[in-house]
């Protein structure tokens, strides 16, 4: 039910949410770590628990950042750090 939940909000509200102060907060919600003054144009965000963004960064349109990839047949899992003012 949470992946419907998550789902439903991403494709139905996605584009509203992104630019706005509630978009952080929601992905901080879902497990990501997004420090202040983040602003976030890109409902492309996958794995939020794995994802780490510093204060003052900016993510530009559609762009898609993924903590997982497919490697030899595995299911690999990696965190990503974008750091601050990035």
């Amino acid at each position: 039910t949470g992946s419907s939940l998550y789902m439903l909000v991403k494709f139905t509200f996605g584009d509203f949410l992104a630019c706005t102060p509630w978009y952080p907060l929601y992905l901080n919600l879902l497990g990501a770590r997004i420090g202040a003054d983040v602003m976030l144009n890109s409902k492309f965000i996958h794995d939020h628990s794995l994802l780490t963004i510093g204060e003052g960064t900016i993510v530009g349109g559609d762009a898609v950042i993924s903590c997982h990839s497919a490697e030899g047949g595995q299911l690999v899992l990696r965190p990503i750090v974008i750091g601050k003012n990035a």
